[in-house]
């Protein structure tokens, strides 16, 4: 079950971002957008 907002914390380097519980798992990974290869 998901805890609540305060018991996380943000962590990025400007290209990604997760948030970190305080028992130091890691939730909800965000990578940067993929965009599709161009067709020819």
């Amino acid at each position: 079950m998901p805890g609540l907002i305060e018991d996380y914390a943000l962590i990025g380097d400007l290209h990604t971002a997760a948030l970190v519980g305080r028992d130091g798992s890691i939730n909800c990974p965000i990578g940067p957008a993929r965009r599709p290869a161009a067709v020819a």
